[in-house]
C-alpha cells in the first residue's frame, strides 16, 4: 500500500488530576478553569520552550500544557532537590519507587486501630491509640533529613508528603524538612498514586523534559531563549511562611516578585501567580482575580484573593506610512484608478534598494551554488530508490553533497522513522512494504541508484543470530530480489559486521564454490568478491545470489566512521555494485584522521542521561592510553558482568550508538550517556536535520542506534564520482511514467 505520511503526531499530555501523587500548599491543582480562561484570552499555541520556575506538584504547568505545544525542552525547577530527585526517580525507576513506597504505605495502614480507620482527623482524645503511627511518621521524617538524595530518599519524601500537616512543605534553617504529622488515619489511594507515578514517568520520557534545582534568579539567568514561556508561582508576599530554608531573595516582600518579573522580560510570554497586588497590575496585558479556598493563612491580613496574570513580550511592528508620520496629504491625482494602472505604474517608476544602490543579488547565490557544486556532473541529479529507509541517511548525505533529487522511492514500515524523514525531506512515492514494492513495482523499470539496509537483527552479534531462518532476515534475500526485477546503474547494500562472521558452519568450497558443511570440507575458503577475507557462509550465500546478476561489479568492505573522521566506531558492510559498462575501478575511502571528537560536540550544562548506579558498583579508573582514532576507556564498573555495561568511555571516539543509548562517558565529573542531540552530531547530520515535535528522548535514540551514519554514504558517493565512465549521463528520470507503480498510482504523494 502507499500512504501519506502524518507528519502530526502529538503524545497526550495528562491532566493535572492524573498526575498528583499528593497535596501540597500553594497548589493550583483546583485553579484548572482560571487557568483555561486566561488561556483562552490569551490564545498562545505554540513556543519552543516551557519553563515551570516553582515546579511544586506540576499541576500548574499541566494546566498550561493542554493548550500550549512546546517544540524543544520543558524545564521543570524547585530548589527543594528532594522534590526534584522524586521526580527523576519517576523517569528513571518508577516501579522500583513505587514498590518502596507501597512497602512504607502498607505498614502504616497496618497500624491504624480499627476502630480509627478513615477519620479525617482523629480526635485527640482518641491520638494515643495512634501514636504508633506518628512515631513511624516521624522516623520517615528522619530517614528523609539524613539519607543521600536516591530511590528511598525519594519513598521517604513521597511518604511524608502524603501524612503531613495540611500539604505544607516547610524546612528549617538546617535545611531539613520539619512538617509535623497530620493526625488523619483515611488510608491513602495507593492505586491512584501508582497511576500518577506512571503517567509522569511516561510524560518524563515522551518530552524532551530538564530537571533543574536552581534558585529563580539563577535559572532565569541560565535561559535564553526569546520563544519561552515562563510560569512563575513564588512563595506569597506578605506571609512569614519558609517553604525552605535556600531562598536566597525572601519573596514576603513585592519588590522581590517585581524584581523577578523585569528580569523576564527576554522571555515572549510570562504568566504568574500570587495574592492580588494592585501594584503589580500595572506589569501585566491580563489579569484575573479569584478567591482561593481553603489555604493555609500564616497571618489574618494575608490575602485570600489570587491574581493570575499574563504578559506579552513579543513586540509587534505597526506599519505606518511617511505621509501618515509627517501629516502629508497626498493630492487627488496620485491615488491610483484601478489596480492594473497602480501596478503598472509601480512596474515602471520604483526602483528597489539594490537597484538604487547598484548591489549585485546574484552575489550570494553564487557563492552558495559554488559551495555545493559536485565534481562530476553526471552525478549533479539523480533518482533512486531506498528501501528500509530508516530515518533517511542517503537523503541526508546526498543534501550535504548538494546533489538534486530528481525522483524517489522511499519505502519504510516503521511510522516512528518515516516521520522523522518527513519532518526533513520532501515526499514523493512512499511504500510501506519491500514486498508490497516487489508486488507492484514494474519490471527492469530504471534507476539511478539503489541503496537498501535490511533489518540487521538477525545477523548482529546481539541480536538473535537467526539469520536466514527469521522472518527478518529473509528480507536481505527479498532485497537481492528487488535488486534483479529493476535496472539500477548502482546498487548500494549496509549492513552490520556481524553478517560477515554469521554461520560459520557453511563455506564454500575454493575449487567448486559448492557451499557445504565446514565438517565436511577442510581448509579456508576465500570469497569471491574480495579475495583473502575470511567470512562466514551467509555472507557466501548473499554472495552467489548477487553474482547471479553478473550487470555488476561488485566491491565490499567492512568501513567505520572513526576511519572517516567521524567520532564512532561503527563497523558496518558495505556492498557496492556497478554496472560494468560505468565502471572504471571502483576505490573504498582512505583512511582519514578524525575531524573532531565527542567532546568538540557535547552540548552545554546537560542535566540529563546521569547514569544513577542504582547498585552503588565501584568504578575501576583504568586512564587507558589515547591511541589515535580508537575508544579511550576512562574506566569500568568493577563488578558488572558485561563488558559494554561496565564501560565508561572518554568523550573522545563513541563506541557503537545503540538503540538502548547504553553508552556512557565521563563528562565533567559526572558519568552521563550522549544527548539525543550530541547523538545526531556523533553521525555527522546536519544542525539542521530536526526530530518531529513532541518525539520521545526514547523513540530519538532507537532511530540513532538504527540509523547509517551518513558520512558513510558521502565518502562512498564521492569515490563512486571518481570511477564512474561517461557513460553515465543521468541514467534516468522518473518523468513520463518510467518508473511508475502499477497500483494504487492515484495515492502518489505530490
Amino acid at each position: 500500500m502507499l500512504n501519506i505520511i502524518n507528519e502530526n503526531y502529538t503524545p497526550v499530555i495528562p491532566s493535572s488530576n492524573e498526575t498528583k501523587m499528593f497535596s501540597y500548599t500553594g497548589s493550583k491543582l483546583q485553579y484548572k478553569d482560571k487557568f483555561d480562561e486566561i488561556h483562552t484570552n490569551i490564545g498562545v499555541k505554540t513556543v519552543k520552550q516551557y519553563i515551570e520556575v516553582f515546579s511544586g506538584t506540576l499541576s500548574s504547568m499541566f494546566h498550561n500544557l493542554q493548550h500550549i505545544e512546546v517544540t524543544d525542552k520543558i524545564i521543570i525547577n524547585d530548589i527543594n532537590e528532594k522534590l526534584i530527585k522524586l521526580y527523576r526517580s519517576i523517569k528513571s525507576n518508577p516501579n522500583e519507587l513505587f514498590e518502596k513506597y507501597n512497602r512504607l504505605e502498607e505498614q502504616f495502614i497496618s497500624m491504624i486501630p480499627e476502630n480509627l480507620d478513615g477519620s479525617r482527623v482523629v480526635p485527640k482524645s482518641s491520638r494515643d491509640k495512634f501514636e504508633l503511627n506518628r512515631k513511624f511518621y516521624n522516623e520517615c521524617k528522619e530517614l528523609l533529613n539524613s539519607t543521600e538524595l536516591n530511590v528511598d530518599n525519594s519513598s521517604l519524601l513521597l511518604f511524608v508528603l502524603n501524612h503531613n500537616f495540611n500539604g505544607l512543605y516547610n524546612e528549617n534553617k538546617k535545611g531539613d524538612f520539619n512538617t509535623s504529622f497530620n493526625w488523619s488515619s483515611k488510608k491513602v489511594d495507593i492505586n491512584k498514586i501508582k497511576s500518577s507515578i506512571m503517567n509522569l514517568h511516561k510524560f518524563f520520557n515522551e518530552n524532551n523534559v530538564v530537571f533543574e534545582t536552581l534558585p529563580s534568579h539563577e535559572l532565569i539567568e541560565k535561559y535564553n531563549e526569546k520563544d519561552t514561556f515562563i510560569y512563575l508561582d513564588p512563595p506569597y508576599t506578605n506571609s512569614d511562611i519558609q517553604y525552605s530554608s535556600k531562598n536566597i531573595d525572601s519573596f514576603n516582600h513585592i519588590d522581590t516578585h517585581k524584581k523577578m518579573l523585569e528580569s523576564c522580560e527576554k522571555y515572549n510570554y510570562v504568566l504568574y501567580s500570587n495574592n492580588n497586588e494592585e501594584d503589580l497590575h500595572s506589569m501585566f496585558d491580563t489579569t484575573i482575580n479569584f478567591n482561593r479556598k481553603g489555604t493555609l493563612n500564616s497571618t489574618t491580613s494575608k490575602s485570600k484573593v489570587e491574581m493570575l496574570s499574563f504578559k506579552s513580550n513579543v513586540v509587534t511592528v505597526k506599519y505606518i506610512s511617511p505621509s501618515d508620520i509627517l501629516g502629508i496629504t497626498l493630492p487627488d491625482d496620485t491615488t491610483p484608478v484601478n489596480n492594473s494602472d497602480f501596478k503598472k505604474q509601480q512596474k515602471k517608476e520604483v526602483n528597489t534598494p539594490s537597484q538604487i544602490l547598484k548591489v549585485d543579488t546574484q552575489l550570494k547565490d553564487v557563492v552558495v551554488k559554488k559551495t555545493k557544486q559536485v565534481n562530476n556532473t553526471s552525478l549533479s541529479s539523480i533518482s533512486f530508490i531506498s528501501t528500509f529507509n530508516g530515518v533517511g541517511s542517503f537523503s541526508e548525505s546526498l543534501e550535504q553533497l548538494g546533489i538534486k533529487v530528481k525522483e524517489k522511492i522511499i519505502c519504510e514500515i516503521d511510522s516512528k522513522p518515516n516521520e522523522t524523514y518527513y519532518n526533513n525531506f520532501e515526499k514523493d512515492i512512499h511504500v510501506d512494504d519491500i514486498n508490497e514494492l516487489l508486488k507492484t513495482i514494474k519490471k527492469n523499470k530504471k534507476v539511478d541508484v539503489l541503496v537498501q539496509s535490511p533489518p540487521c537483527q538477525s545477523f548482529s552479534m546481539n541480536g538473535s543470530r537467526e539469520g536466514f531462518r527469521s522472518e527478518n532476515g529473509n528480507l536481505f534475500l527479498t532485497s537481492i530480489t528487488l535488486q534483479k526485477k529493476i535496472d539500477s546503474s548502482i546498487v548500494l547494500y549496509e549492513n552490520v559486521f556481524g553478517l560477515c562472521s554469521h554461520n560459520k558452519n557453511y563455506v564454500k568450497c575454493k575449487k567448486t564454490g559448492e557451499i557445504k558443511n565446514k565438517d565436511e570440507v577442510v581448509g579456508h575458503f576465500d570469497s569471491l568478491i574480495n579475495k583473502g577475507e575470511k567470512v562466514g557462509g551467509t555472507l557466501h550465500i548473499i554472495e552467489k545470489l548477487l553474482l547471479e546478476d553478473d550487470r555488476y561489479n561488485y566491491y565490499w568492505k567492512v568501513i567505520s566512521p572513526n576511519q572517516l573522521g567521524y567520532p564512532q566506531n561503527r563497523d558496518r558492510i558495505i556492498i557496492v555494485g556497478i554496472k560494468k559498462e560505468l565502471d572504471t575501478g571502483f576505490q573504498f575511502p582512505q583512511h582519514k584522521d578524525l575531524l573532531f571528537t565527542v567532546e568538540d560536540i557535547l552540548e552545554p550544562n546537560v542535566k540529563t542521561g546521569i547514569y544513577s548506579n542504582p547498585n552503588n558498583s565501584p568504578i575501576l579508573e583504568l586512564n587507558q592510553v589515547k591511541r589515535p582514532n580508537k575508544i579511550h576507556k576512562y574506566g569500568e564498573y568493577s563488578d558488572m558482568s558485561y563488558s559494554q555495561s561496565k564501560r565508561i568511555c572518554y568523550p573522545y571516539v563513541s563506541p557503537c550508538i545503540m538503540t538502548g543509548n547504553g553508552n556512557k562517558f565521563f563528562i565533567d565529573g559526572v558519568v552521563r550517556v550522549l544527548t539525543p542531540t550530541e547523538l545526531k552530531r556523533v553521525h555527522g547530520f546536519r544542525e539542521s536535520f530536526q526530530f518531529p515535535k513532541k518525539s520521545t528522548k526514547t523513540f530519538k535514540q532507537k532511530q540513532m542506534g538504527n540509523t547509517v551514519s551518513p558520512i558513510v554514504y558521502v565518502e562512498v558517493i564521492e569515490q563512486l564520482k571518481k570511477c564512474l565512465n561517461s557513460n553515465f549521463i543521468n541514467n534516468v528520470s522518473f518523468n513520463n511514467n518510467q518508473i511508475d507503480i502499477d497500483t494504487c498510482s492515484n495515492e502518489l504523494v505530490s
